[in-house]
């Protein structure tokens, strides 16, 4: 029998739904735990480390369906680790800010260097 990605992936998630469960169950909890309404939750990627890696997205996909913003990061001292935002916690300015604050060194210095060009302070709208 052949099987194909899509049906392959289905196969997979029923045979690890109860590891899926417990995942899930263990974001809610953080998220209970941490979530202050303002700012971001930033679970451990360890704690994915029981289900298989193709399904990390499955999963993620769930809590941004469900209102969440998540975006991984990692850096050498820290490990690395996902960050959950309530979509509609950040009011535009700390939208603004927070996007600001993702973009690169050299992105966030183009747009202080146009504000100076133009004259005007994007903190101050």
């Amino acid at each position: 029998m052949v099987v194909g990605p899509k049906e392959l992936k289905r196969i997979i998630e029923q045979e690890d739904k109860p590891k899926i469960e417990q995942l899930e169950a263990k974001i809610d909890a953080c998220l209970k735990e941490k979530f202050t309404g303002q700012g971001g939750v930033y679970v451990g990627s360890g704690l994915f480390s029981d289900i298989r890696p193709l399904l990390v997205e499955t999963v993620l996909e769930k809590y941004r369906a469900a209102g969440w913003d998540v975006k991984y990061d990692s850096d050498q001292r820290e490990g690395s680790w996902y960050t959950f935002t309530a979509k509609a916690s950040l009011s535009g300015k700390e939208k603004v800010r927070q996007d600001f604050f993702s973009l690169s060194w050299d992105e966030q210095e183009a747009i202080r260097e146009m504000e100076r060009y133009l004259g005007v302070d994007v903190d101050k709208c």
